[in-house]
């Protein structure tokens, strides 16, 4: 966590201005403070993504919003500001009951298949599918690692934290802290990297710590 007292402040003469910015890490030291950097972006980033912030796009890092007051919501523009009542489950079971809506599972998506469609939105290796024209593409993910305990010995107050260490967990995810559970137990969810090779994930560490 940063101290809030010091948020103002960053970037007050203490950043690097740079207007074209040969990759990630020279454009936030644009933004932020160097310790900021290292602090909230350095290690997560070599431990998501298996790269060095000078090692990556600019593009990559801008998508995340750089904020100098304190905002608790990730996407505080949005009009809503909720979660489905019943849940994700069965939103999309509901979805997916739906008179005009066919689940085919386990079957092949040709190319010409999307002239059949107004939309498609696609799941799949964008790399299988355009035929790896650029050779095959590196993929990370992460592992879920679900733990319960009891709500009243979490003292998280936030839903998320971002391990931003050299541990082996990138993010811990408190799910009482979404939607107003009113239940004595929850469920901690400890999320890992990955290295994804064809075929299988492989843990960056298997003998991740414990949520």
């Amino acid at each position: 966590m940063v101290n809030s007292q010091r948020i103002p402040v960053v970037g007050a003469g203490l950043v690097a201005p740079s207007e074209r910015p040969a990759n990630a890490e020279e454009y936030l030291w644009s933004v932020i403070e160097r310790d900021i950097t290292e602090l909230l972006f350095t290690r997560y980033t070599f431990k998501m993504w298996g790269l060095r912030l000078r090692q990556m796009d600019p593009s990559v890092v801008q998508r995340v919003p750089i904020r100098r007051y304190l905002e608790g919501r990730c996407f505080p523009n949005d009009s809503f500001q909720a979660l489905p009542k019943w849940g994700y489950a069965a939103m999309f079971q509901n979805t997916f009951d739906h008179e005009n809506i066919a689940v085919r599972s386990g079957t092949p998506f040709p190319r010409p298949m999307l002239y059949d469609c107004a939309f498609a939105f696609l799941c799949v290796p964008i790399d299988e599918f355009f035929d790896h024209c650029f050779g095959r593409l590196p993929y990370r993910s992460i592992r879920f690692r679900h733990a319960p305990v009891e709500v009243a010995t979490v003292g998280v107050p936030t839903a998320t934290v971002n391990c931003t260490d050299t541990g082996p967990i990138s993010r811990t995810t408190h799910w009482h802290r979404l939607g107003g559970c009113k239940r004595r137990t929850t469920a901690v969810a400890c999320q890992p990297p990955l290295t994804y090779e064809r075929g299988r994930q492989r843990a960056e560490s298997d003998v991740a710590r414990p949520c």
